[in-house]
């Protein structure tokens, strides 16, 4: 059972929000009472009641130790679409307004989950749709389809009424699916995935839906979906978000200090890092003992780690309350082993892990760098003492991804030379962190360890992708080189045509690439909007052929991706009118100058080096 976020007096049990869609649903005369009771009062009401419990009393990163109402540490931030922005007291259900598919962008730390959360509470609380929250990551390891998985999650007690019982109730469309993490899912596994998160779309469209994504994992290319952005904080927010976090445990003096130095004029250049709530939330953690703003990224993960390590309080403990430390490992122990952990967790693309997972490679790491502690009390130490690794149901996890990320940047960083050429030349590239979107971690390399990180890592990849842009390159050897594909959207009315990049896997240089300039990676934009009425006949061919197995979004509009052996049988009339050829020069240019400039900031940083050596 839950509380109402305004009327806590008030108790809702699940069964009083599905009685709502239930009634609904049986005047639709497809299901019988006996049936949709089953499916309602013994499978969908667990879960909601579970789900609402875990969200509405729920631990952020400040109050790791202590659940805390939702609604007293929730801060939306501002979403943006176009020239639309979304300010954070309408941020609901008027995202529905005009589309039943969103999907929200947000770099590390950002709060899309937290909205995610606040999307599922007001659905409930306020009964406008059935929430349903799944979690992408569990997909990379799940033996079955996506439908499959959120069958399983519906029908988490066993109690199974008929697949066409439940077909019927999801084609109602009185649910809100919440997918959560679309830039968790691996890479091998993105390409299916996705299709059979958008046949799942298709199948039930008259659902609400959303997807949360870090950028650069294609998810703003998902079909049906609207783009909204998470802004950063303003600097008002910034006072209002450090005011609101600091009330819940009455340390108004605290946000006061820490509100005057964010304001103070030689911490204007540095501010931009608070403008994110994960770092603004760390800055506020490790003000007692750092009150001075870090200058980087990386120090803001080490000043939380020190502190938690040193202090071993919280928030919302008085009086400098310090947890027991079972193992007796020192500071540095303990820092080493969660170095290792995060790396081999990463690379693993394990972002959360079950028991077993936790203390097998907990026993690896102790055996390897030949520690003596006991196994349970280390994770005791881990998820009490310093809280760097939390509880989440059944499986244990950083407190942010981002946290991960830094314990096995600091790792690569402190390698010798030869293990830090194996990590950057061939496990970096070859796994490629399993999931997309690698920008938050990449930016830790390069603080940490930036001359290494390019020399080993970047300029071999973008080089070797130079020379083989350079040779002859067809539509074909040019889509398998980028991982590039070709949408076509075709409007009946107009008869045009809209050229744009596909939800393809883009090549590990167009990652790199993405990542110092995030304007390279499409060469054919997608403002190449032809009118053509009659014209362009390849493409026109290939839509005729291919519009069968093609969908229909609204009334007017069919979208398609035609195969490479249908592109290349056009491909020289494809070709004149795209003039493919000089895009390709032009994008060839347009390399050569990032890796000059990247080669250029290498040099003149050996050189700082070498004149200080010298002094």
């Amino acid at each position: 059972m839950a509380q109402h976020p305004q009327f806590t007096d008030i108790i809702i049990p699940a069964i009083t929000l599905l009685e709502k869609f239930k009634n609904d649903i049986l005047k639709g005369g497809q299901i019988v009472k006996n049936e949709i009771d089953t499916l309602f009062d013994k499978n969908f009401s667990k879960y909601l009641d579970n789900q609402f419990d875990k969200f509405y009393n729920t631990k952020t990163f400040l109050f790791r130790d202590d659940k805390v109402k939702f609604y007293e540490t929730f801060f939306p931030v501002q979403l943006v679409k176009g020239e639309t922005t979304i300010t954070s007291d309408n941020i609901s259900f008027s995202l529905f307004d005009n589309c039943n598919y969103l999907t929200i962008i947000g770099n590390a730390g950002s709060g899309k989950t937290m909205l995610m959360k606040h999307l599922f509470l007001q659905s409930y609380t306020k009964f406008l749709r059935i929430p349903i929250v799944i979690e992408l990551r569990h997909l990379n390891d799940y033996n079955g389809n996506v439908i499959d998985y959120i069958y399983k999650t519906l029908l988490e007690n066993k109690i199974l009424p008929s697949e066409k019982i439940l077909e019927r109730v999801l084609e109602s469309g009185k649910f809100l699916f919440l997918f959560d993490g679309y830039d968790e899912i691996y890479s091998n596994h993105k390409k299916v995935i996705t299709e059979q998160i958008e046949a799942f779309v298709d199948r039930y469209s008259n659902n609400f839906f959303v997807i949360t994504s870090r950028p650069g994992a294609e998810a703003e290319s998902l079909t049906r979906f609207e783009n909204y952005h998470a802004e950063d904080l303003s600097d008002s927010q910034i006072h209002h978000f450090v005011t609101q976090q600091l009330n819940i445990v009455d340390e108004l003096e605290l946000s006061s200090r820490i509100l005057k130095v964010i304001k103070r004029s030689d911490n204007k250049d540095y501010v931009t890092y608070l403008r994110n709530p994960l770092l603004l939330s760390m800055f506020i953690l490790t003000f007692k003992q750092y009150p001075d703003l870090p200058r980087s990224k990386n120090k803001f993960y080490w000043n939380v780690f020190d502190t938690l390590v040193t202090k071993h309080d919280s928030l919302s403990k008085k009086g400098g309350f310090q947890h027991e430390r079972k193992t007796g490992l020192q500071n540095e122990d303990i820092e080493k082993i969660l170095k290792w952990f995060g790396y081999i967790s990463l690379f693993r693309g394990k972002y959360s892990f079950d028991k077993q997972f936790f203390t097998e490679t907990l026993k690896d790491i102790k055996s390897k760098l030949n520690l003596d502690f006991d196994i349970e009390q280390l994770i005791s130490d881990l998820t009490v003492s310093v809280s760097l690794i939390i509880i989440d149901g059944l499986e244990y996890k950083f407190p942010h991804k981002s946290f991960q990320e830094y314990f096995c940047a600091s790792l690569i960083r402190d390698l010798d030379l030869e293990s830090k050429k194996k990590v950057y030349t061939e496990k970096l590239p070859k796994e490629s962190i399993k999931a997309q979107s690698q920008s938050n971690f990449w930016n830790l390399c390069m603080e940490l360890d930036k001359i290494y990180f390019i020399e080993l890592f970047v300029l071999p990849i973008l080089n070797t992708f130079l020379q083989k842009l350079k040779r002859n390159v067809t539509i074909e050897k040019f889509v398998k080189l980028t991982g590039f594909g070709f949408l076509f959207i075709y409007d009946k009315n107009r008869k045009s045509y809209l050229i744009g990049p596909s939800t393809a896997q883009n090549s590990i240089a167009i990652e790199i690439l993405k990542f110092f300039e995030s304007q390279i990676f499409w060469p054919l934009t997608d403002s190449e909007l032809f009118e053509q009425h009659f014209g362009l006949n390849c493409l026109e061919k290939i839509f005729d052929e291919y519009k069968g197995g093609s969908f229909v979004i609204g009334d007017e509009e069919y979208v398609l991706t035609p195969t490479l052996e249908k592109l290349n049988q056009f491909e020289p009339e494809f070709n004149e009118k795209m003039n493919l050829s000089i895009k390709i020069r032009e994008f060839t240019e347009k390399i050569k100058g990032i890796i000059s400039t990247i080669t250029d900031e290498v040099e003149n940083e050996k050189k700082q080096n070498v004149s200080l050596l010298d002094i």
